[in-house]
C-alpha cells in the first residue's frame, strides 16, 4: 500500500504496485479481508482492480511495446507495398514489349 493508505489520508482506494503476467488474464476483482475497526471483525470484500497503465503487449510477436493491432497494421502496410510493387513491374514489362 502507498503512505496515503496506510496513514488514511485517501481511504477511498489504496494504490499498489504488482508484477502482472501480460500472457495472462488480468484480473478485474481481488477478495480482500478488511477489519471493521469499530467491532474489530474480518470480512471479505471484492474490490475493483483499476490498472493505471499496463504496457501494450502483441500476442503474435510476445513483446512488449506495440499491440496485434499494431502488427496487423504493419502487416497490410507490407502487403500493399508489395503488391503496388507488382503491379509496378508489370506496368513497366508491358510498357517495354509495347515499345
Amino acid at each position: 500500500m502507498d503512505m496515503a493508505m496506510i496513514n488514511r489520508t485517501r481511504p477511498n482506494y489504496a494504490k499498489v504496485k504488482v508484477i502482472v503476467d501480460l500472457m495472462a488474464n488480468l484480473p478485474n476483482h481481488v477478495r480482500m479481508d478488511v477489519e471493521d475497526e469499530s467491532t474489530v471483525e474480518m470480512r471479505t470484500k471484492k474490490v475493483k482492480i483499476q490498472y493505471d497503465y499496463l504496457p501494450k503487449y502483441c500476442w503474435e510477436c510476445k513483446l512488449q511495446g506495440h499491440s496485434i493491432k499494431d502488427v496487423d497494421i504493419h502487416t497490410q502496410r507490407e502487403e500493399e507495398i508489395r503488391l503496388h510493387a507488382i503491379v509496378s513491374h508489370q506496368v513497366a514489362k508491358t510498357n517495354e514489349t509495347e515499345e
